[in-house]
């Protein structure tokens, strides 16, 4: 989801460029000549004039102030102690990461790393005016089963136009057709179905399951890549604007379901979508297998930091759903949408850029390291993906061409995948030049009549950039290096392939 308020926000750049103050980049600027000077001394590096985009140092050498900021850097570790103790007496819910002692010339383990090591490899048509949501790829044992009945049914109705054109074509016939031709007939009919045994069997088929947004808009469908042909799809009230879903499973009582119901029965999970609401604090769940609504929670049991919905995903080892709302926050939800844990802030400590060419590894910094060992916090999260190979999260940055990989436990953010040319290469994904950039909202948004949602569209209808990069779906089965992309309004879903 998007929001129309974007004062405070520290977006990430797309370009290497520094976004501190004046005084942050001196100071911290002067500590990287001094460890520069160290490591020169040592013989442990050798300095190198590369990109002008690396930041230059001053020609302040003055121990004293190395002196004071480690005396500076025990004290906030000595803080952060403190933090913890008081959190583990329940003072405090929330604590924050801790601040960071390392050079940051020499340890990189909690630096984020930004790269655009992906590879386009196709394309799929994608319906331009559905405003993306939510974006996965459905198991392959539902896919299965869906394609082949969706296979099943084309062939019937196939068969039903094929049978009613051959009645046609009969009352029109000569009775006085022979037999010979008859026979011809028949061994063509045979001939035809010859064919289509011989035809080889297709791939395994790749469905994704797509949530969209906008009041009276708002669906859920299963559809085809390939060949864009539409499997399930349902809509919703006209009241809800539909947010992020994704794949659990559970075992649920419905709203059909009665007290009449044999208590003895063991319960027999199923497999069931989820989705979250923008506003409305409502819950949706359904059937994997048809679409179906089964069960709609009118109230979230656990609220947001913004009490709104943006993006869901679910961890099926430890049964939980990460939640996003727009803000800075991950939210950790039960299979009864229950918070189970404090909310969990993400951050960036320092944001580089790696040089790896013969073997130089030469670093560039983007957002240097703070001297009061604060972090940036990085907000406007929204749709989630978790990657069960790597126990890490994917998400959107509203406004951003990228893709964060989040770790779930703390909230660092470890790389930056940007599909926005952040090396002047010309590499992206799809330029903001060639989208829209208009409001579709009066245009494609005509099935709203609800007085109560006239500020909510009004506050989106004067975003800049409603065709926003929005959807990602890791494809099973490549170790999560395999993507499909997309955003809200985009003509295409972009198959894409991490490079690392």
């Amino acid at each position: 989801m998007m929001s129309g308020n974007s004062s405070g926000v520290s977006n990430v750049p797309t370009t290497t460029t520094t976004t501190t103050t004046t005084n942050n980049n001196n100071n911290h600027n002067k500590q990287l000549k001094k460890n520069k000077n160290k490591n020169k001394q040592m013989n442990k590096t050798k300095t190198k004039s590369k990109s002008k985009k690396r930041l230059q140092h001053s020609n302040d050498n003055d121990d004293d102030d190395e002196e004071e900021e480690a005396k500076q850097s025990v004290m906030n570790l000595r803080r952060h102690q403190e933090v913890e103790a008081e959190a583990e007496k329940g003072k405090i819910t929330e604590v924050p990461p801790p601040p960071s002692t390392s050079n940051s010339d020499s340890d990189w383990t909690d630096s984020t790393i930004m790269t655009d090591n992906w590879t386009l490899v196709k394309k799929y048509a994608h319906d331009p005016v559905s405003f993306t949501q939510g974006l996965e790829v459905v198991p392959f044992h539902i896919a299965s089963t869906l394609f082949d009945n969706y296979k099943a049914e084309q062939q019937k109705q196939q068969q039903r136009q094929q049978q009613q054109q051959e009645d046609e074509e009969e009352e029109a016939e000569d009775e006085e057709c022979s037999n010979v031709e008859e026979d011809e007939n028949d061994d063509q009919t045979c001939n035809s179905n010859t064919n289509d045994n011989d035809t080889p069997n297709p791939p395994p088929p790749l469905l994704v399951v797509e949530s969209t947004g906008m009041y009276g808009d708002s669906l859920v469908r299963i559809w085809e890549p390939k060949i864009g042909t539409i499997i399930k799809e349902t809509s919703m009230n006209k009241k809800l604007f539909g947010e992020g879903l994704c794949f659990y499973r559970d075992t649920i009582l419905l709203d059909t379901d009665t007290d009449t119901n044999d208590a003895t029965s063991p319960p027999v999970e199923r497999d069931l979508y989820v989705q979250l609401t923008y506003r409305e604090q409502t819950i949706l769940i359904y059937d994997a297998h048809t679409l179906e609504l089964l069960k709609t929670i009118q109230k979230w049991p656990s609220e947001t930091t913004t009490k709104e919905g943006w993006g869901i995903t679910y961890n099926p080892t430890e049964r939980i759903f990460y939640v996003t709302d727009g803000s800075d926050y991950i939210h950790y939800w039960n299979r009864q949408f229950q918070e189970i844990r404090p909310k969990q802030r993400v951050y960036i400590n320092e944001l580089i850029t790696v040089d790896d060419n013969q073997n130089d590894d030469e670093k560039y910094i983007i957002w240097p390291r703070k001297e009061d060992s604060t972090s940036y916090p990085i907000n406007y999260l929204n749709e989630l993906e978790y990657d069960i190979t790597t126990n890490t999260i994917l998400a959107n940055k509203i406004f951003d061409d990228i893709v964060l990989r989040i770790d779930p436990e703390t909230g660092l953010v470890l790389t930056v995948y940007n599909f926005d040319s952040p090396n002047g290469n010309d590499k992206i994904l799809y330029p903001k030049s060639l989208r829209t950039n208009k409001n579709v909202l009066n245009e494609n948004n005509q099935n709203s009549d609800q007085n109560e949602n006239d500020d909510i569209e009004l506050e989106l209808a004067v975003l800049p950039e409603p065709d926003v990069f929005n959807g990602i779906a890791i494809i099973p089965n490549t170790d999560g290096k395999e993507w499909l992309l997309t955003g809200k309004y985009w003509n295409s879903v972009y198959y894409i392939r991490i490079d690392e």
